[in-house]
C-alpha cells in the first residue's frame, strides 16, 4: 500500500502528522508520498531534506486531479493507495484494518474509515484528540457498511482502480470533486465502496469542523448527466419507515422522484430482503440507482407508471409532490398501484414556516435555489391541506404526521401573536416540513 498524502501550505500541521506517523507506523513511512502543490517556500525546504519519505513538489499549479495522476504514472504505482490529508490522524491500526476490509469485501475499489468530522455514515463522536486516539479493544471487531459515496478526508482505493494517468478526472480542482468523480465513475463500472467501521480517524481541526462534501455540478452534468448528486436519503422518512412494524422484511417498496436512490439505499438497510423500485426524469440519476435497484426514467404524472405488478407495500415521496402540477391527480393514481392497505410515506414542505411568515409580514415572498421557497416549488402546503389532499380528496387514511422545525427566541415570540390572530396551532408555525404516513 502507498500512502498519497496531499498537503497545503500548513507546514505546523505537515510536520506535526509526519511525526505522528514515525512513532505510531514507522513501518510504513517508505511508502509515504508526501505530494505538495501548494508552491510553500517553507514547506519545500523542510521536506527536501527528509529522508524517510518521497517528497513529491509541483513546480507549476495544476489541478488536485492532474497532480495525483501525475504522481501515479511518473512512480508506475500499481498498488493500493491511501489518500489522505495531514489533518486526518490515524486512530490503533487503522491502516492494516481499512486494508483488511478491501481484501474481505468483494468487489470493492474504496474504503472509508470512520472519523469524528464526516456526517453521514461514517459520522462517529470523540470529545478530544486524546480520547480518540485512545482507541479501545470495544472497536476491534471486523465491520464495514456499503455506502453510496464516501467522503474526502481519508480513502484506501484499491490497485484495481489504480490506472496511472487516468486514475482520478484530471480536471478536479480539489479534493472534493476528484472523490466524487471517482466514486461515482467506479459504482457505474459496478464496483462498490464501504466505511470500516473498526478503523478511525481524528480530524485535529476541532469539534466545530464538519466535512460537507461538495461536487461541481457543471463536471456532474458533463460526465454524468446527473443534476445534481444526493446519495445521502431522507433520514425522517427513514425513520418513519423503520417504525412501522407490521412492514415485511421483503416489502415491495417504490420512490417516486428517487434521484440517485439514497433513500432507496437506506431502505435496503433496514429491510434487507426489500424489492426497491423507483422512478425519476433525470436520466444520469436512474443510471446510478439502477446499480442497487429497478428503475426507469419516467414522469409520474403521465400516470403510465407500469413495472408488472401493482402491490406496492409503500410509495415514497421525498419532497416531491410540491414540484408537481398535479399532486393530487398523482395521489389518486398511486392507488392504483398500492396493494390493500398500502401505504404513501412523503415528507412535504410547510409554506406557514416562521421563517416564511416573517418574509410576508415584511411585505416579501422571495423565492430561492433550494429551501422552503424553492423557485421550482409548483404547489405549497400547509398542515390543513395536507389533511384536505390525502383524506377528503383522494380518500387516503392518516396514520401519523410528524414534523422537523425549531424556533430561536424572537420566532417563538411571534409565533405567540400569530396564534392569538387566527386558528392556527403554534406547530403549524414551527414546522419546516411534515412527514405523513397515509394508509389506503
Amino acid at each position: 500500500m502507498k500512502l498519497l498524502i496531499y498537503i497545503d501550505d500548513n507546514l505546523k500541521q505537515t510536520e506535526f502528522f509526519i511525526d505522528y506517523m514515525r512513532k505510531v507506523v514507522p513501518e510504513l513511512m517508505p511508502d509515504v508520498l508526501l505530494t505538495d502543490n501548494s508552491h510553500s517556500t517553507e514547506t519545500n525546504k523542510w521536506a527536501s531534506v527528509q529522508s524517510d519519505f518521497t517528497y513529491i513538489y509541483f513546480e507549476e499549479k495544476t489541478t488536485c486531479g492532474s497532480a495525483l495522476n501525475q504522481v501515479i504514472e511518473g512512480l508506475e504505482i500499481d498498488d493500493d493507495i491511501l489518500i489522505t490529508d495531514s489533518y486526518h490522524i490515524p486512530l490503533a491500526e487503522s491502516y492494516n484494518r481499512m486494508l483488511d476490509a478491501l481484501s474481505k469485501e468483494d468487489n470493492s475499489f474504496a474504503i472509508g474509515p470512520l472519523s469524528n468530522s464526516f456526517k453521514w455514515e461514517q459520522h462517529a463522536e470523540w470529545s478530544d484528540a486524546e480520547a480518540a486516539l485512545d482507541w479501545t479493544e470495544a472497536t476491534v471487531d471486523y465491520k464495514t457498511e456499503e455506502v453510496l459515496m464516501l467522503q474526502t478526508g481519508v480513502i484506501l482505493f484499491g490497485r484495481n482502480v489504480v490506472h496511472g494517468s487516468d486514475t482520478f478526472y484530471d480536471d478536479a480542482r480539489d479534493m472534493d470533486n476528484l472523490i466524487v468523480e471517482k466514486c461515482v465513475r467506479e459504482h457505474l463500472n459496478h464496483l462498490k465502496m464501504y466505511v470500516c467501521c473498526n478503523s478511525g480517524f481524528y480530524d485535529v481541526r476541532g469539534k466545530g469542523y464538519q466535512l460537507t462534501l461538495h461536487a461541481d455540478i457543471d463536471m456532474l452534468e458533463k460526465e454524468f448527466g446527473i443534476h445534481y448528486l444526493n446519495v445521502r436519503g431522507n433520514d425522517w422518512l427513514l425513520s418513519l419507515l423503520e417504525k412501522c412494524e407490521d412492514l415485511k422484511d421483503d416489502i415491495r417498496v417504490l420512490e417516486v422522484g428517487c434521484d440517485c436512490g439514497g433513500t432507496l439505499f437506506g431502505i435496503k438497510k433496514l429491510y434487507k430482503n426489500a424489492q426497491l423500485y423507483g422512478t425519476d426524469i433525470n436520466k444520469g440519476a436512474i443510471r446510478f440507482a439502477s446499480e442497487f435497484a429497478e428503475v426507469k426514467v419516467n414522469n409520474i404524472e403521465d400516470h403510465n407508471l407500469d413495472f408488472g405488478r401493482n402491490d406496492f407495500d409503500v410509495i415514497v415521496f421525498g419532497d416531491v409532490l410540491e414540484h408537481l402540477r398535479d399532486p393530487l391527480g398523482t395521489l389518486i393514481f398511486c392507488k392504483k398501484l398500492l396493494k390493500k392497505g398500502g401505504r404513501i410515506v412523503t415528507s412535504i414542505p410547510n409554506l406557514m414556516n416562521i421563517g416564511v411568515m416573517k418574509q410576508l409580514l415584511d411585505g416579501n415572498f422571495t423565492y430561492s435555489e433550494i429551501g422552503l421557497l424553492d423557485k421550482t416549488h409548483i404547489h405549497m402546503f400547509t398542515y390543513n391541506e395536507i389533511i384536505r389532499m390525502f383524506v377528503h380528496d383522494a380518500g387516503y387514511q392518516i396514520e401519523k404526521i410528524t414534523m422537523n422545525g425549531s424556533f430561536n427566541d424572537e420566532e417563538e415570540k411571534l409565533a405567540d401573536e400569530l396564534v392569538k390572530l387566527g386558528n392556527a396551532e403554534k406547530f403549524m408555525y414551527r414546522a419546516f416540513q411534515y412527514q405523513v404516513v397515509a394508509r389506503l
